[in-house]
Parts: structure tokens; sequence; C-alpha cells
């Protein structure tokens, strides 16, 4: 587990969609006060997700 405001680009977590497990790169990430905008890349495009700074997430270089 890595806290959220310790990712950088190159890091990645998976998860489990329709029974497939799907990867999630981290591209980007930016602080916006207490949390932080985190921008994944995967087969289906690019999203993002807002966190907050010190939360916990599993992610793997």
């Amino acid at each position: 587990m890595i806290a959220v405001h310790q990712l950088q680009p190159g890091h990645y977590v998976t998860e489990q969609v329709n029974g497939q497990t799907l990867r999630l790169d981290i591209v980007a990430i930016a602080p916006h006060g207490r949390q932080v905008e985190v921008t994944f890349r995967s087969p289906l495009g690019l999203s993002q997700a807002r966190y907050l700074a010190t939360a916990c997430i599993a992610a793997r270089r």
C-alpha cells in the first residue's frame, strides 16, 4: 500500500472487471489542496479520480 501523495507516473493498480484483470497505469499526479488528482491510462482510455492525499492505494511499480 502506498499513500496517494507518494504515487508517481510509472506506478500501476489492477482492478477486476467482469472477471478479467484490468491494469491502470498512473500517468499524472496533481495536488488540489488536501486532495490529489490521479490520472490513469487503461486499454479503455484515460480516467481521473481524486483521493485524499493521506489515503492509501494498492499500487505497484
